[in-house]
C-alpha cells in the first residue's frame, strides 16, 4: 500500500520528539532494489562494529539508557535452512555480557535469527525478516516470529533522515504490524545498514536504538 495512515504519522511524529530524529522524502523518484545487501549491516565483514544509542524498557535490555555495540564476526561456518549463517556479537556498555547474534542474508532476503536456544546446538529463537527483496515503496510481505505472524511494508524508499544530529540519504523505512500488537519502525541507509529502529512488542516491551558511528576495528 502506498501511504502511510495517520496513526503511523502520529507515531513517527511522536518517535523524532522523544529522540531527536526527523525524515524527509527525496525529490528523485525512487525506484526498485533487486538486491537488499547494500541496505542491511555489513555482516559479511569481520570487525566492523555499529555503535547505537538504547532507550530500553524491555526484558534482557538495560534499565536505564545505554550504548550497543554490534561487532561482525563475519561468515559462519554453518547454514540455517540452506542459507549462509553470519554472527555478531551484541554487547551492552553497562549490562551483562557479551552475546552471539545469528543472521542469514542473502540478495532476496535479511532475517535476523536472534540467539542460539540453550542446549539446542542450530536453533534460534526468532525468525524476524527485516527485508525482503524487491524492495520498492508499498511492497509487503509477511512471516511468522514467535508465533505471532508479522506484516512489513515499505512506507519510503529513497527518503532522507537525520539521526543522533546525522543525515542519511537513500534511506528504506519499514513497519511491521503484528497481530497480537506488535508494533515496529525500522529505517535502513543504502550502503550504512541499520541507522534507527522503535520496537514495541506486547509481554517483551519496548526498545529504541539510534546509530551513533560505524567503525572497522
Amino acid at each position: 500500500m502506498k501511504y502511510i495512515s495517520n496513526w503511523f504519522v502520529a507515531v513517527l511524529a511522536t518517535a523524532f520528539v522523544a529522540t531527536g530524529c526527523s525524515m524527509s522524502t527525496s525529490p528523485e523518484a525512487p525506484g526498485t532494489a533487486n538486491d537488499v545487501r547494500p541496505y542491511y549491516v555489513k555482516l559479511a565483514t569481520p570487525n566492523v562494529q555499529y555503535r547505537y544509542t538504547e532507550n530500553a524498557a524491555a526484558a534482557y535490555h538495560p534499565a536505564v539508557p545505554s550504548e550497543l555495540t554490534m561487532d561482525m564476526q563475519g561468515v559462519s561456518q554453518d547454514v540455517y535452512n540452506g542459507k549462509q549463517l553470519y554472527t555478531c556479537m551484541w554487547s551492552y556498555s553497562n549490562y551483562g555480557t557479551p552475546t552471539p547474534w545469528y543472521y542469514t542474508l542473502d540478495q532476496d532476503q535479511a532475517v535476523d535469527l536472534g540467539v542460539e536456544e540453550f542446549g539446542k546446538p542450530g536453533e534460534y529463537n526468532d525468525y524476524w525478516v527485516d527485508l525482503q527483496a524487491p524492495l520498492k515503496e508499498g511492497n509487503s510481505w509477511t512471516f511468522v516470529s514467535m508465533g505471532e505472524k508479522i506484516t512489513a511494508t515499505i512506507t519510503k524508499f529513497g527518503a532522507s533522515a537525520k539521526v543522533q544530529g546525522t543525515t542519511y540519504n537513500d534511506v528504506l523505512m519499514v513497519e511491521y504490524n503484528g497481530n497480537n500488537g506488535t508494533h515496529v519502525i525500522e529505517w535502513f541507509a543504502k550502503d550504512k545498514g541499520l541507522i534507527y529502529s522503535n520496537y514495541s512488542r506486547p509481554n517483551i516491551g519496548s526498545v529504541v536504538n539510534e546509530l551513533k558511528s560505524i567503525e572497522q576495528k
